[in-house]
């Protein structure tokens, strides 16, 4: 085989090998815009959010919060499940929670790219994070979400990011800045 032949081959398994990797973050990628808050939850977590998400839907004891900015469609979704309730016991650990969140996302959902499950952790919590191209059932748009699914000290925490594929690169940085920037006391 000759070897312009064998690069190019190379190249393009290594280009087709690095589209499924979650890309390493630096300490710039994660800073949030100027222009944000952080939030404490009724749960007593803080999560930094841009001034643009307002608050859209939220419960009293604060396991779930939604925040949008509708002009731009970006969303934010915050489910936090108590360990000891029936949903967090069937979840004895982190990876059958995240596992048993994704299935339905994904059963709604048709997959278009997905990022590969990544173990990590979030201020001394142990995290698992994503990131999809999804088409959502009903709807002619491509949507791009960034997940992470969090084992806090009580809680199970379920975070969830989007907006509109075609708006992924504007609003990549910042998805990925307010999941790192989720603390438990």
């Amino acid at each position: 085989m000759p070897a312009l032949m064998r690069s190019g081959i190379l190249l393009l398994w290594v280009l087709c090998a690095c589209g499924n990797e979650v890309p390493t973050l630096t300490e710039e990628e994660l800073e949030m815009p100027a222009s944000s808050r952080v939030i404490q939850s009724p749960l007593k977590y803080t999560i930094a959010v841009p001034e643009e998400l307002r608050p859209k839907e939220e419960n009293e004891s604060g396991d779930y919060v939604q925040y949008a900015s509708i002009s731009k469609e970006r969303y934010l979704e915050i489910h936090a499940i108590d360990k000891a309730d029936g949903q967090g016991a069937a979840s004895a650990d982190l990876a059958h929670f995240a596992d048993a969140r994704l299935i339905p996302f994904r059963a709604n959902s048709t997959v278009l790219k997905q990022m590969k499950l990544r173990e990590q952790s979030i201020h001394s919590l142990s995290a698992i994070t994503t990131a999809f191209d999804v088409k959502r059932a009903g709807s002619v748009d491509t949507w791009s979400y960034w997940m992470a699914f969090i084992e806090g000290k009580e809680h199970f925490y379920d975070i969830r990011i989007w907006t509109r594929s075609d708006r992924k690169a504007y609003f990549e940085q910042t998805a990925n800045a307010i999941i790192y920037s989720f603390k438990e006391p």
